[in-house]
């Protein structure tokens, strides 16, 4: 069978494919399924990472809103706005770059009556529940 137009046999495949173009090798083509990986990976973090500064706002955090919590300054009487999340979970993450500090942080939250982490003391918040959506 005479190749169509504009066409020509892969020598490897036996395909008919554009002139000018070539099957991609199995090098490339694993080489695209771990850069699919990768953008996937930092796609997934931007979007999370979009949908939390618009939480912030909020007084929550993407898992938060999931799960019907609220951050809350009781010395304020209000729901935390955006530079208090931010500062809750900027110490969140400090605390986690290092591990140990980490699994402190965890004990103090544990072991302390009001249920506060290292990043809620230093936020002045505390994080309440809230499934009637009392506040908000």
């Amino acid at each position: 069978m005479a190749p169509p137009p504009g066409t020509h046999i892969d020598a490897e495949t036996g395909v008919f494919i554009p002139n000018g173009t070539e099957v991609a090798s199995r090098g490339r083509r694993v080489g695209a399924f771990f850069l699919y990986i990768l953008l996937l990976i930092v796609t997934l973090v931007i979007g999370y990472v979009v949908w939390a500064l618009v939480e912030f706002g909020n007084g929550r955090t993407p898992v938060q809103r999931v799960l019907g919590m609220r951050c809350y300054k009781a010395t304020e009487h209000r729901v935390f706005g955006w530079g208090d999340t931010f500062l809750r979970q900027f110490v969140l993450w400090a605390c986690g770059i290092i591990w140990p500090v980490q699994i402190a942080n965890f004990i103090v939250f544990l072991a302390n009556r009001k249920r506060q982490g290292l990043h809620d003391m230093a936020s002045g918040g505390v994080v309440l529940h809230d499934p009637n959506k009392v506040l908000g």
